[in-house]
C-alpha cells in the first residue's frame, strides 16, 4: 500500500529551533501525532511518502519568512519534504494552495497505474485539502482525514481582531465547506461524525498513540522532593489555565505546580508565581527537558472545561503522553475522553478553581508510592491498548474499505 500523508510533520529539533526562534510558539503537539501516525503505518508494512507544511506561525510572530522544497530524514528513516511557501499574511495560504497542488500531483501521476493507493491529510487545512480532494476524485485515488478537532473551531481558538480576526472567519468557513469532501475518516472522538454530518462515511474513531519509547533518552529520573503537579500545553484562557493557576494557589500545602508551554496567559501565570513561589513557569523547552518533567512530577494535569462545547469533540492530545510516561494523571471529564480512561486516570469533578483545588488536595492525599502505583497502571493501559503500531494498524484496515 503506497500513501501520500500531508501534513506538518518535520524533525524534533527543527520543531524546537522554530520554537525557541519564534515570538509565538507554534504546538508541538501535532508534529508527535504525525510522527506516531506515520512510524506506525510504515512499520505496519506501507509505503510512506510525506509532505509537510510547518507549523510556524506566520511572519514575524514566526522565525521563518519562507522556506523551499527543503528535505529532511526523521530519526526513524524516513524522508519529509516541505511544501514551499512564503509565510506572510494572505501569501501563506495561496502558495501553499499553489505548491501543494503541484507535490500532490506529481505523487498522484507517479503512481497512478497502481491500485490501493490512500492520499491521507491531517485535519482539513484548506490549502492542502482542496487539492487533495480534486486529485483524488480525478484520478480515483481514495482520500482521508484525520480530524483531532472540529474544523469549525481551529482558527476560531485564541484572541485575533481586525484583518486576522476577518481572515480567520474566512479559514473557518473554508474548513467547513472542505470538511465533508474525503472518502474516509480517523475520527479522535465518537461525538465528532454526527456533528459534522458524517455518518454515512467509512470512518474509525481513534483517540491518538501511545508510543514509550520517546522516553527512552530520557533514562531513570528521580521525582521532585515536593509533591508536583505539572500542566504541558496551550496556556489560554479556552483552555482553562486560569482555573487551574487559582485551584492551585488555593491549596495550602506544600506543593508545587509547573507550568510548560504557551499562549495568552502566560503573563497573568508569571504573575502568580511572583506571588505564589511554589509556581514554576518554564515557557517552551526543548522535548526531552519536557518528557524529563513529566517522570519528575508526581501527577501530570489536563483542565479543559467540561463545559466548552469544543472539548466535548476532541480528545485532549497530551494525555496519552502524560499516561505513557507513567506518572499518575488528572483530568476533566470532557465528553471527548471516553469513559474507560477514567478507570486509570483521576477525574476532576467540574472545571473550577475550586474543583480543580479538590482534586489536588485528594490527590496528593495518596502516598508517593500510591500515585506511583496509579501512574504505572495508566502506562500498562496505554502501551497494550493504544500504542501506535495497534492504531495504525487498524487506519490501515480502514483504507482497505471499498
Amino acid at each position: 500500500m503506497k500513501i501520500l500523508f500531508v501534513g506538518s510533520l518535520i524533525k524534533d529539533s527543527t520543531i524546537d529551533m522554530i520554537v525557541k526562534k519564534s515570538k509565538v510558539k507554534p504546538s508541538n503537539a501535532p508534529v508527535y501525532f504525525e510522527k506516531m501516525l506515520v512510524k506506525g503505518l510504515v512499520e505496519n508494512g506501507a509505503q510512506v511518502t510525506v509532505l509537510s507544511v510547518p507549523t510556524v506561525s506566520m511572519y514575524p510572530n514566526g522565525s521563518l519568512l519562507a522556506w523551499g522544497r527543503k528535505k529532511e530524514t526523521l530519526d526513524f528513516g524516513q524522508r519529509v519534504t516541505w511544501i514551499p511557501c512564503i509565510n506572510l499574511m494572505f501569501f501563506k495560504q495561496l502558495t501553499t494552495r499553489f505548491c501543494s497542488f503541484f507535490e500532490i500531483a506529481t505523487w498522484t501521476i507517479r503512481n497512478r497505474n497502481e491500485k490501493g493507493n490512500i492520499i491521507l491529510n491531517y485535519s482539513v487545512y484548506p490549502p492542502y485539502s482542496s487539492t487533495t480532494q480534486l486529485l483524488g476524485k480525478l484520478f480515483h485515488v481514495k482520500t482521508c482525514s484525520i480530524i483531532t478537532d472540529l474544523p469549525e473551531y481551529l482558527y476560531k481558538m485564541g484572541h485575533s481582531e481586525g484583518l486576522r480576526a476577518a481572515l480567520n472567519e474566512y479559514y473557518s468557513r473554508q474548513m467547513v465547506k472542505y470538511q465533508g469532501g474525503y472518502d474516509q475518516y480517523v475520527f479522535l472522538t465518537e461525538h465528532m461524525a454526527g456533528r459534522m454530518k458524517l455518518e454515512d462515511k467509512p470512518s474509525i474513531v481513534m483517540e491518538g498513540f501511545a508510543d514509550l519509547s520517546i522516553f527512552d533518552n530520557v533514562g531513570n529520573v528521580a521525582k521532585n522532593g515536593k509533591k508536583t503537579v505539572m500542566y504541558a500545553g496551550r496556556l489560554s484562557e479556552d483552555f482553562n489555565i486560569r482555573a487551574l493557576i487559582n485551584g492551585f494557589m488555593q491549596t495550602n500545602e506544600d506543593y508545587e505546580l509547573w507550568i510548560f508551554g504557551s499562549g495568552d496567559m502566560e503573563q497573568y501565570i508569571k504573575e502568580c508565581a511572583t506571588k505564589d513561589l511554589r509556581i514554576t513557569f518554564f515557557g517552551k523547552v526543548e522535548r526531552k527537558n519536557l518528557l524529563q518533567h513529566m517522570k519528575m512530577a508526581h501527577l501530570l494535569i489536563s483542565v479543559k472545561s467540561p463545559y466548552e462545547d469544543h472539548a466535548n469533540y476532541a480528545f485532549p492530545s497530551k494525555v496519552l503522553e502524560y499516561m505513557a510516561s507513567g506518572t499518575a494523571v488528572a483530568s476533566t471529564n470532557v465528553g471527548g475522553i471516553p469513559k474507560e480512561y477514567f478507570q486509570y486516570i483521576m477525574a476532576i469533578d467540574g472545571d473550577t478553581a475550586e474543583d480543580i483545588s479538590a482534586c489536588l488536595s485528594q490527590a496528593f492525599a495518596h502516598s508517593e508510592e500510591e500515585l506511583s502505583i496509579m501512574g504505572i497502571k495508566c502506562r500498562e493501559y496505554v502501551l497494550s491498548q493504544k500504542n501506535y503500531q495497534h492504531q495504525t494498524k487498524r487506519i490501515m484496515k480502514l483504507f482497505e474499505l471499498e
